[in-house]
């Protein structure tokens, strides 16, 4: 017995294992796919062109939680290097990384209408009903095309042995 999926994906989910060689980035990228597809799909929103557009999305929101857990655990400012005498305290790289990614995806978000302020601007993905057959077409539009009769005939319903007879 075949299954079949009535709701078919979509959107094909990218391979993470060739973009994240972390499991548990991976774990994460496979969790907000999850989330931001879902999402869309519920509101109708969800079309195959926007695939890269969630792609990056999921990349940015990767990037900034890695980049927010080193930055918390390091501090807004890295150390200078011990035994160095002109080392000076240095504001975090991966705090400049962490803003990177939340503002793109922060854009990303706003894009794909996924932010709040930008829910009821995105608009629902029409969805095209299948061709049919050419001749199907053309027998309809030749059908439709027809004119009415100009001026149609009256109908008699009665015949000659329906007449009833006279009494003369």
């Amino acid at each position: 017995m075949t299954l079949i999926d009535l709701n078919p994906p979509i959107l094909d989910e990218p391979d993470w294992r060739r973009l994240f060689s972390r499991k548990a980035d991976r774990e994460a990228a496979i969790e907000h796919w999850r989330q931001i597809t879902t999402d869309m799909r519920s509101r109708d929103i969800l079309a195959a062109v926007n695939g890269h557009a969630v792609m990056r999305l999921v990349l940015a929101r990767v990037m900034h939680d890695r980049a927010a857990a080193k930055a918390m655990r390091g501090g807004p400012v890295s150390e200078p290097k011990a035994g160095n005498p002109r080392a000076i305290p240095r504001p975090n790289l991966y705090f400049a990384a962490m803003r990177e990614a939340g503002a793109m995806a922060a854009q990303l978000e706003a894009d794909l209408g996924l932010s709040p302020r930008t829910r009821d601007k995105v608009t629902k993905v029409a969805v095209r009903k299948p061709a049919g057959a050419a001749s199907s077409r053309y027998l309809k539009s030749s059908v439709t095309r027809l004119p009415p009769p100009a001026n149609p005939l009256p109908i008699s319903t009665s015949t000659a042995n329906d007449k009833e007879p006279s009494n003369d």
